[in-house]
């Protein structure tokens, strides 16, 4: 019994916890060993845990197979104290023979008690010894054909049934990622010398609508076959049919977001947040009235005005004239962003005005009303920390989280902030004004490029239009760009004509889902190597201007162009978190562990099999009691105590053949209890079938003795 228990007891431990250590994961408490990151010490509690584990399956194997002797061992000596007791005098001998022979084994004698024949063979102790045999006995099965000896009872296959085995990782060393982004970090001698404008544009001409994104994430689990884009014939979301994420399809993907570590990066055993930035852009049409008035003369607002004129009306050009501007009416010089971990949200808005009067129209479905007009493009950002994926959140991103991230810190996460929090609550913590630049030039770019922590929509809008963009440049310094000594016939003969000698920036992401160019865009793929005029010039810049405005794949409606602006907000955001600080001080800490075999049982499975055994285990442990509280006249009532009895009843049980003992009725109406001949009179009493009196322990009776001579005597 005690194995029994210590076995249950050990296996119901180890479903929810090591014996050698406290838990089975990481806890970064202070006291507990893996704080200490001792490799090899950690390890071995979990190694060691295992062999708990495979002893205590040996010793419930051998506790299976001794229960059928250990039960039927504990019954006979029961039996012996049963048959002598007061209380038994109805017993038969039937009913005794039926005890002598163990008929709790039996399952034959199970049928003749259910069948009508408890009373010719049934008692109290033999019902008590069938619920035993019941619960504890072991009886083959069979499994894949083969014969396995496995528990047949209750207890043995309810143990079975409840409870399997599962291999989870336990913790080995944790690791640590140094050098991460706090958003506290951003605010920390923060300086930029117009490098993250100069990053975003470079990364906006570089990438495609099908260029990897290892920091794209998406906050929820991606269906592909959930919905179908009819216009291209494609499952949706795009990323589907890529080994990655792409912007592609960035306007459908569930909850894009922006993290500085690659997508689905796991920390194991380790409970870890990381910052997470989305921003979303939509575009809209507005009416002339809705452009804000006098934008050239609000203080730190942003704003530029282009406009070129192709005077040869050659009717190869397209265009006659062209104008745009663009305008960011808020005061720039205040940064969107807020020194804090907890969410933060804010949004910006860009407003365009473009003109172009065409020559002649270049698509028939266009006409001249349709050339440009007034737009808002309005990018929504929010920013927090999230959860990243491990072993105990299902290895999915957790949501993005109200707080600051180290209040959910529990036992298995670790202290990721050097810094600490501004302020008592984040909510409270005020916008920070972005310093004043000495050299500030009023209503232009120049006055923005060196503010630090700028929104995500000022920086592309910087890279698209400021100073150093394509058109500005082009703008600004024409005669660059042109060759007005080179013949087209010497063009045509030269080194590289026709070669790609670089990419306008954004172009790239206004391409379709599955990355087709824009088929009349004379700037896409790339700029190549040939004769540069001013009209050719002007060109390519009206090109570029109606390409904000319109796209192959969706014309006026703007789904592409928003696209694209969230994939350059992306962009942006990327270059923010690489360069603004020169001192990261988040850190992420992973430990994707070993492989530990444990068991596994539900907790209906533990109370049940637990009552069960608990039931068997007292019973069991009753009859021992019950057997051992008085002095036996026999050991067990086995062959040679049954021979004593029949010995005295010679004259009503003969020693015949017996075809069908069932039919022989003084079995049935003999006595069965065992008492005293004596009824208690003389110094000495004697054992009979039926006697009247009671065996007392303080009695003396006749026994067998045997002499010097081995010779045994009464």
């Amino acid at each position: 019994m005690a194995a029994a228990l210590f076995s249950w007891i050990v296996m119901c431990i180890l479903t929810s916890r090591p014996i050698t250590t406290a838990h089975y994961g990481v806890n970064f408490d202070g006291t507990h060993i893996y704080h200490l990151q001792w490799d090899s010490v950690m390890h071995s509690l979990y190694t060691n845990n295992e062999k708990w584990f495979r002893a205590t399956q040996v010793i419930q194997s051998i506790v299976a197979v001794l229960t059928i002797p250990l039960a039927s061992a504990v019954c006979s000596k029961a039996v012996v104290t049963f048959v002598q007791q007061h209380s038994q005098r109805n017993l038969s001998l039937r009913q005794a023979i039926t005890l002598a022979d163990r008929g709790w084994t039996d399952p034959a004698m199970y049928l003749k008690l259910v069948f009508g024949g408890f009373k010719q063979y049934g008692s109290r102790l033999l019902i008590i010894a069938i619920l035993l045999n019941i619960l504890g006995t072991d009886l083959p099965s069979y499994r894949d054909s083969q014969t396995l000896m496995i528990p047949g009872g209750i207890i043995s296959p309810l143990q079975s049934f409840f409870m399997t085995t599962k291999t989870i990782k336990t913790p080995t060393f944790a690791t640590t990622v140094p050098f991460t982004t706090d958003i506290l970090d951003q605010f920390t001698n923060s300086v930029d010398s117009n490098l993250i404008t100069v990053m975003a544009r470079s990364a906006m001409a570089a990438q495609g609508n099908h260029s990897p994104q290892g920091r794209l994430w998406t906050g929820k689990a991606i269906k592909c076959s959930e919905s179908l884009d009819k216009s291209n014939f494609v499952p949706l979301p795009l990323n589907c049919l890529m080994p990655t994420m792409t912007f592609g399809n960035m306007s459908l993907l569930p909850d894009p977001f922006l993290a500085e570590l690659p997508s689905g990066y796991s920390t194991g055993l380790v409970q870890q947040y990381s910052l997470r930035i989305n921003s979303t852009a939509r575009r809209d049409i507005i009416d002339e009235s809705e452009f804000p008035i006098n934008c050239d003369t609000l203080p730190g607002a942003f704003y530029v005005k282009y406009a070129g004129r192709n005077p040869s009306l050659f009717t190869t050009s397209g265009w006659d004239n062209w104008s745009f501007v663009a305008c960011i009416p808020t005061n720039l010089t205040q940064s969107p962003w807020r020194p804090v971990r907890s969410r933060q949200d804010f949004t910006e808005e860009l407003y365009l005005n473009i003109s172009l009067i065409p020559d002649r129209p270049v698509h028939m479905s266009e006409t001249p009303e349709k050339q440009g007009g007034f737009f808002k493009i309005s990018v929504d950002t929010t920013a927090g920390y999230f959860e990243l994926p491990n072993y105990m959140n299902g290895q999915q991103p957790g949501p993005l989280l109200d707080k600051d991230p180290m209040e959910h810190c529990g036992g298995a996460c670790t202290d990721q902030a050097f810094r600490k929090a501004h302020g008592p609550s984040n909510s409270e913590v005020p916008r920070r004004a972005v310093r004043e630049d000495s050299s500030v030039i009023t209503n232009s770019s120049l006055s923005l490029e060196k503010r630090p922590n700028r929104g995500p929509l000022l920086t592309t809008t910087l890279a698209l239009f400021g100073s150093g963009s394509f058109i500005a440049e082009r703008m600004t310094r024409p005669k660059a760009f042109t060759y007005p000594n080179r013949t087209r016939e010497e063009a045509r003969r030269g080194p590289n004509n026709g070669a790609c000698v670089g990419q306008v920036p954004f172009l790239g992401l206004l391409h379709s889902r599955l990355d087709y160019p824009q088929n009349d865009n004379m700037l896409d793929p790339c700029l190549t190597n040939q004769v540069q005029t001013h009209d050719y010039e002007q060109r390519q810049l009206a090109t570029y201007v109606r390409s904000m405005y319109w796209n192959t794949e969706d014309g006026y409606k703007g789904g592409r162009i928003a696209n694209a602006f969230t994939s350059a907000a992306f962009l942006a955001n990327e270059a923010w978190l690489q360069y603004t600080t020169k001192t990261k001080t988040w850190s992420v800490s992973y430990d994707h562990g070993a492989d530990t075999a444990v068991p596994a049982m539900s907790q209906t499975g533990i109370v049940t099999v637990s009552v069960l055994m608990g039931l068997f285990l007292a019973s069991l442990a009753a009859l021992a009691v019950y057997s051992a509280r008085s002095p036996r006249w026999a050991d067990q009532l086995d062959a040679f105590a049954m021979l004593r009895i029949g010995a005295s009843l010679a004259g009503d049980v003969q020693f015949r053949a017996a075809a069908d003992v069932r039919r022989i009725r003084a079995l049935d109406r003999l006595p069965g209890w065992i008492g005293d001949a004596t009824g208690g009179e003389g110094a000495l009493g004697e054992l009979a079938l039926g006697g009247p009196g009671l065996l007392d322990g303080q009695r003396k009776f006749a026994a067998y003795v045997v002499d010097g001579d081995d010779r045994v005597k009464v």
